[in-house]
Order: C-alpha cells, then sequence, then structure tokens
C-alpha cells in the first residue's frame, strides 16, 4: 500500500507498441522491416537514424501479414474485446475493428476512409521491448518507422492497435523524428474529451506501450478543450519521473523492471509541453498536480489527475487557475473563448 505523498506504479516485464497497416493486396516481394529503414533513411538523421536501424535489423520489430476479415465480423470481434478486456488498458486485436461510426470523433480524413475501406489484408507490426529509456525508445520509433514505411510504400493506411479507435492522418507518415532523439509523446497517445451530467472528463489513450497506466481529469468545466495540452505536459512529466525512478531503482538494487514509486505531486513545466508536442510554445510556466488511483471499480485503472493537496476548493474550480498559470492568465478571463488553442499547438487532425 502507498504511503501518504507515494505513488505506486506496476510496470510489466515486456512493453508493446503495435500497429496494423490497412493495405490492398498480399504483396510479399517487399520486406517492411527494410521499408521502415528506408523510412529511417529519408526522414530521419543520424546518431539516431543509425541506432533505430541496427534494433531494426536485430529484430526489435515483428510483422506478419494477415487476411482482412469482412466488416461484420471485425466489428463483431472487436466489440466482443472491449466486453471483455476488464480491467486491462487497451490491446487491440488486428482483427477487431471498430465500427467506422466512432472515427468521425477521432478526425479521419477522407482519403484515410478510403484506403481504410479498400483494404484487403493487414501487415502487423509489433515491437516488444523493457522499460527503459533507450529500449523503450528504440521499441516505440522502430515500430512507427516500419509501419509509416510501408504505408507510404503501399498506398495504405495505420490504424494504432494501443489506441481504441485511430487511424494515423496521412500527412503523420512524413514527419521527421527529432534530431534530438525525444519522443514526441503527441504522435504515441491521445486526449480525448468527453462530456456528461458532472462535467466533462479528459482521458489518455496509448500511455500503456510506455508501461504507464493512462490518466484522466473529470468533472469539467464547459469551454475548456484546451486543457488536453496540459494533459500532454503531465503525461510527458510522468513518463519522464518514471523512467527516472526504475533508472535508479536498478542501479540502487541491480532489479530492473517491477513496481516503481514516486512522489504524488508533480510540477509540471512548459519544457514538458514543448518535448511532448516536439514545437516551441511561448509563454508558458509551470503548474503542480496530484496524481492518485480511484478505489478500484474494476475497469481499466485510470490515474486520475487533480489539485495538489494544498488547494483550497474542488478539482472543477482547480482547471481554470492551473491552466491559467501554465498556459497564460487570458485563460482565467474567458476560457471558452480557448478552444481552438489545442488544435492550433498540434497542427495535425489526429490529434
Amino acid at each position: 500500500m502507498s504511503n501518504p505523498g507515494q505513488l505506486r506504479i506496476p510496470i510489466g516485464p515486456r512493453l508493446e507498441s503495435a500497429y496494423a497497416v490497412h493495405v490492398v493486396g498480399d504483396e510479399r516481394s517487399s520486406n517492411p522491416v527494410e521499408l521502415g529503414i528506408k523510412w529511417l533513411e529519408r526522414f530521419c538523421e543520424d546518431p539516431l537514424r543509425s541506432d533505430l536501424a541496427d534494433s531494426l535489423r536485430a529484430d526489435v520489430v515483428q510483422t506478419r501479414v494477415l487476411v482482412r476479415p469482412s466488416a461484420a465480423s471485425a466489428e463483431a470481434r472487436f466489440l466482443q474485446q472491449v466486453r471483455e478486456r476488464g480491467r486491462e488498458p487497451w490491446r487491440g486485436d488486428p482483427l477487431g475493428e471498430p465500427p467506422l461510426k466512432l472515427f468521425p470523433s477521432f478526425r479521419m480524413g477522407a482519403e484515410e476512409e478510403r484506403r481504410y475501406r479498400a483494404a484487403t489484408h493487414l501487415v502487423v507490426v509489433t515491437a516488444k521491448y523493457p522499460f527503459s529509456d533507450g529500449e523503450l525508445r528504440q521499441g516505440v520509433l522502430g515500430a512507427r518507422a516500419v509501419a509509416n514505411g510501408v504505408a507510404l510504400h503501399r498506398g495504405g493506411v495505420i490504424r494504432d492497435l494501443s489506441i481504441m479507435a485511430r487511424v494515423i492522418a496521412l500527412e503523420a507518415l512524413e514527419a521527421p523524428l527529432r534530431a534530438d532523439g525525444q519522443l514526441t509523446l503527441s504522435d504515441h497517445i491521445t486526449c480525448q474529451m468527453s462530456a456528461g451530467s458532472r462535467g466533462g472528463w479528459l482521458t489518455t489513450q496509448g500511455m500503456q506501450r510506455f508501461g504507464l497506466p493512462n490518466l484522466e481529469m473529470r468533472e469539467i468545466p464547459a469551454g475548456m478543450s484546451f486543457l488536453g495540452v496540459v494533459m500532454h505536459a503531465v503525461a510527458r512529466r510522468f513518463l519522464q519521473e518514471a523512467l527516472a525512478a526504475a533508472e535508479h531503482k536498478e542501479a540502487a538494487t541491480g532489479v530492473a523492471g517491477g513496481e516503481v514509486v514516486l512522489p504524488d505531486a508533480l510540477t509540471v513545466h512548459g519544457e514538458d509541453l514543448v518535448a511532448a508536442i516536439g514545437k516551441e510554445v511561448p509563454s508558458l510556466a509551470q503548474t503542480r498536480v496530484r496524481l492518485w488511483f480511484e478505489k478500484d471499480d474494476g475497469g481499466e485503472r485510470l490515474l486520475r489527475v487533480g489539485p495538489p493537496r494544498d488547494f483550497d476548493g474542488t478539482a472543477a474550480e482547480w482547471y481554470a487557475p492551473a491552466a491559467a498559470e501554465f498556459l497564460g492568465a487570458e485563460l482565467q478571463v474567458a476560457p471558452p473563448r480557448k478552444p481552438g488553442l489545442f488544435a492550433r499547438l498540434f497542427g495535425r487532425r489526429d490529434q
């Protein structure tokens, strides 16, 4: 059991990042891993390019080709998985596909939908790796490089199997990797806002590919879609703190993996948002958040994001001043007038 002020995070022995590339035809002449290496030659610089190419040649990424099932069969399989997944974070079955009606809220474009509907086969790309900074980066970026390479070569479209209903926007297939070798977190997770009778809630999807629970904010007042920006920064700081704790634990005990212990209060800096989205953002400061697990309700165990213990008020009262502190004081005046901030910062349809 966690002590007050502590957060215990279980980390699995092997993490996974997986994609299904929807393509037409069963072309076996092109090696998916070699297509990934060619993609790196075009869209990545050394030394990261050589590091990732070497890891691909060492079989960090595995691929297989499947015949795509009928739409009815794929949807039935998807819905069965939704019913059965219980406590587990989302881990998509490549042969189970969400109904197309789910995709509009995830901004699948017309050309992405055309390719998705036309596909007859799936090239499944999977990387498995431990929870350590270098190997995690090799696995996450290596899997995406291979998926991008296959999609570009075959005229396909990528479905992210770590997120329930996400197709990667086509313009992202030619987005170069960062020269500093760091992960752009927004390429690998999403933040989705939903509304209910007690306010909105904002939930990440995809943190499981980093070995971590997904994050959630609840009881969000209307007009605060900009909190998605804050959530990306929180997710990045959480990941960095967990990786550092795991490295410290291994150095001190010689034991890799397993549980990591973090303080339940994090200070999120402007640099975290810049790193999370891979873009410079002006006028950023910092803010403090607290993380905690809710009482187990039998579903996916989400990590709540809310006010620090010394905040005098409710979570609903905390969001505006916290965002204002982090993003700019004008948000305190009229937060509903900032719904476009999230889209302007990311500049892509798949976020």
